[in-house]
């Protein structure tokens, strides 16, 4: 049986989403490196400023405040990186076997939508409760992804899926 246009369609999508999944937890893991990195140097700049009775000290405070992560959240920016890399590797599984119209994509592809929305939502949620500028962006880019994903469940929900569905074997007469 020929391969639905919605399985094409939620399956390249799939794609796409799952390798913008790994590289954004790729920048996930490395991101408190460069934040370090981006301090180390903000502080050449800062002490710089602060001997220059003209710089705007107050925004020179609010950019020291951005790079300044707590322990916990370095832990968890590299945690969730790891396992969002999982996931979104789980994804691609998932939105490549429905291009192949396996008999288990239908179900793959639910069980990943569905961790997909349940780690988003766990995301914006400690995006919430980080209450700077990129506890926002976390929260921001956490109802995007649920709102896609959802999008995506609400497709193949409601979409014919037998083309999915094991072939009915030949009835053999026995003597």
């Amino acid at each position: 049986m020929q391969r639905p246009t919605w399985a094409t369609v939620v399956g390249v999508l799939g794609i796409l989403f799952g390798v913008f999944g790994v590289l954004n937890a790729i920048q996930s893991v490395a991101l408190p490196f460069f934040f370090e990195l981006q301090e180390r140097v903000f502080d050449t700049v800062k002490d710089q400023a602060y001997n220059d009775p003209g710089a705007p000290v107050a925004l020179i405070e609010m950019i020291d405040d951005m790079f300044d992560l707590s322990g916990w959240q370095k832990l968890w920016f590299m945690l969730t990186g790891f396992i969002a890399l999982i996931i979104n590797g789980f994804y691609l599984y998932a939105a490549i076997i429905l291009l192949q119209v396996r008999q288990s994509a239908i179900r793959t592809i639910y069980i990943v939508l569905w961790v997909s929305i349940m780690f988003a939502l766990i995301q914006g949620l400690v995006g919430l409760s980080m209450s700077t500028l990129l506890g926002f962006g976390i929260m921001i880019g956490s109802l995007f992804s649920i709102a896609l994903d959802a999008i995506l469940l609400i497709v193949v929900s409601s979409a014919d899926k037998s083309a999915f569905r094991k072939p009915p074997q030949p009835l053999t007469a026995t003597t």
